[in-house]
């Protein structure tokens, strides 16, 4: 999973592949890579992505996610990875944008956005159009 280097940087999150997510063994400890990346609360990450507190506790318990489950916790570390990407690995430029309401998406901040699976992916669309000069 995703972790700090050795100059403090942070490294994306390692999202686990089609088949992994398919067949329902897509590791728990996402949820917290995924936290601690977004430096949010349980409270805050359990409306991001979907899966209530008490479960989020019981599959950290059990090791993994349900299907449904990791396919939008997939969704919104693969949207925090695209943030990571276009500043060039500076975290806390990531975090800051990912907080901030953006025009681009409705004056939604960009976690807002990302707590549908569509809504994750429009964030990274968007960054996407920014990075390469695509008018919004």
């Amino acid at each position: 999973m995703g972790s700090r280097d050795n100059d403090g940087g942070h490294q994306k999150l390692t999202i686990p592949d089609l088949e992994t997510i398919r067949g329902g063994s897509c590791s728990a400890g996402l949820l917290r890579e995924l936290k601690t990346a977004l430096e949010v609360s349980d409270v805050e990450l359990a409306g991001l992505v979907g899966v209530p507190r008490q479960t989020m506790r019981r599959r950290l318990r059990q090791g993994t996610l349900k299907r449904h489950e990791a396919d939008r916790v997939v969704a919104v570390a693969r949207a925090y990875n695209k943030a990571l990407d276009f500043f060039e690995n500076n975290h806390e430029s990531a975090i800051q944008w990912m907080k901030l309401p953006n025009p681009g998406l409705d004056g939604e901040t960009p976690l807002e956005r990302a707590d549908t699976v569509s809504g994750a992916h429009d964030v990274v669309v968007l960054l996407h159009r920014v990075e390469h000069g695509i008018p919004l």
